[in-house]
């Protein structure tokens, strides 16, 4: 029955479009058609003004379009991979609010080279406070954005107002549940409820438990996301027969993910946990939490870190580099299914693992950098072409002063990776004994 309803929906987008052309030409009744805008991303003096500024005057909702397409000059018309097809489904939806674009992916410089510039998308409706309603992730089709638009007027009658600092959840996810419970696989409702049970036990100290920060709001919420992640990419994994660790996960999960029907499930766990919050800050992480690699939204660049950097690769030193997904998931290493494989040295010896190999680049000056303080780098000729596609992890590089770089993750074996890291620490040792030995020979000190 679902090709029948596809092609209805089909034949009707076509009726619809030639009833559009004659309405609009006699009568004008039609629904107008509505250009898109560059969302208002705050940054540096201006932010606090555009932060308290309405995101638009007029209609309950807008919608905000976040895709992977490279970010671009601010000069440029916007547009993304698949805003034809939306406008469809706009069109069919008869949705004729304002609507936003903002491109977040990685710049051409850092992307592989061989995949499409845009593949992954985001769509929220926001209302004019810039306040979540709801969201879904891959492109929607019109019954399905009808829905969405459902679940956002829900969620603002029904459950902004139950927020309350001693019941965060409770009432909200009964609430929530109530309505949406029969969308929901019920193996992530199971997933729902013991987060519940466990945010019920006081004994729990949820900062601390979970390094990482989904949302300083609440780190609560890590022990949902983890759970969520797991079984959804788990589930993802056996069903197109793939394995989660793999390398090569992340990037296939971005065609399979073009849809919003596959992380529908996903999506409405977390609505009542994001609903109502400012969507300008919950972009970086939500899109890197998603998308699993690094996102480009225009943050001011850290210059003593990439003025330290460019120094210290002049003067021919290895540097460490760690590329967060997000700056508050610090630590995603918990969203792995299941621990580094130990590689067996020489009997009674212990095993060598990725962890023994970072603990040898510990040695090295180390530095925590974004996307904007890579692109600047890059310019300055410090770093080669990078791929931070789909990773699905934190990026750990050492930097050698010849550009050549050196990737601490699993993707490489973890011997050989240990030989590697320990010659560049033995070229540097060696560098650093020649300039003491220069710096002590006779008339070194002349002025």
């Amino acid at each position: 029955m679902r090709w029948i309803t596809q092609a209805a929906l089909i034949a009707f987008s076509i009726f619809f479009g030639c009833v559009h052309e004659v309405v609009a030409d006699d009568t004008g009744l039609s629904t107008p058609e509505v250009a898109w805008e560059r969302y208002p991303m705050p940054s540096g003096e201006d932010s606090s003004g555009d932060r308290d500024r309405p995101l638009f005057e007029t209609g309950r909702w807008a919608l905000v379009a976040i895709s992977d397409n490279p970010a671009g000059s601010k000069d440029e018309p916007v547009d993304f991979w698949c805003k034809e097809a939306m406008e469809s489904v706009l069109r069919l939806s008869f949705f004729a609010n304002k609507r936003f674009i903002l491109n977040a992916g990685l710049p051409l410089s850092m992307r592989n080279a061989e995949l499409p510039d845009g593949r992954r998308v985001i769509f929220v409706l926001v209302d004019q406070e810039d306040r979540i309603g709801s969201f879904c992730v891959g492109l929607p089709d019109a019954q399905q954005f009808r829905e969405l638009i459902s679940d956002a007027d829900f969620a603002r009658d029904k459950l902004w107002e139950m927020t309350s600092p001693d019941d965060p959840f409770g009432a909200r996810w009964d609430s929530w549940l109530e309505r949406a419970g029969h969308r929901i696989n019920r193996y992530y409702a199971r997933e729902i409820q013991a987060h519940r049970e466990l945010v019920d036990d006081l004994d729990v100290d949820f900062a601390t438990e979970y390094e990482t920060v989904f949302f300083d709001l609440d780190p609560k919420l890590d022990d949902l996301l983890v759970r969520l992640e797991r079984f959804y990419f788990g589930e993802t994994a056996r069903r197109f027969v793939m394995d989660a660790n793999s390398p090569t996960f992340f990037r296939e999960l971005a065609s399979w993910e073009q849809h919003s029907e596959l992380r529908e499930d996903w999506c409405l766990s977390l609505t009542p946990a994001l609903t109502g919050r400012k969507l300008r800050e919950l972009i970086p992480t939500l899109t890197e939490i998603v998308w699993r690699e690094p996102v480009d939204v225009g943050a001011e660049v850290n210059d003593s870190s990439v003025k330290e950097i460019s120094q210290l690769v002049a003067q021919g030193q290895t540097v460490r580099m760690r590329v967060h997904l997000s700056g508050k998931l610090a630590k995603s290493e918990q969203l792995t299914f299941a621990p580094t494989k130990a590689v067996q040295g020489r009997r009674k010896r212990a095993p060598l693992t990725l962890a023994t190999v970072r603990e040898e680049a510990a040695a090295f000056p180390t530095f925590e950098v974004g996307v904007e303080e890579l692109r600047y780098l890059q310019a300055e000729g410090v770093l080669p072409r990078l791929d931070l596609t789909g990773r699905g992890q934190t990026a750990d590089w050492l930097v050698s002063p010849d550009a050549k770089i050196v990737e601490l993750s699993d993707r490489t074996p973890v011997g050989k990776l240990l030989i590697q890291v320990r010659r560049l620490r033995r070229e540097s040792l060696a560098k650093a004994r020649r300039e003491d030995q220069d710096s002590n020979k006779p008339g070194s000190s002349l002025q």
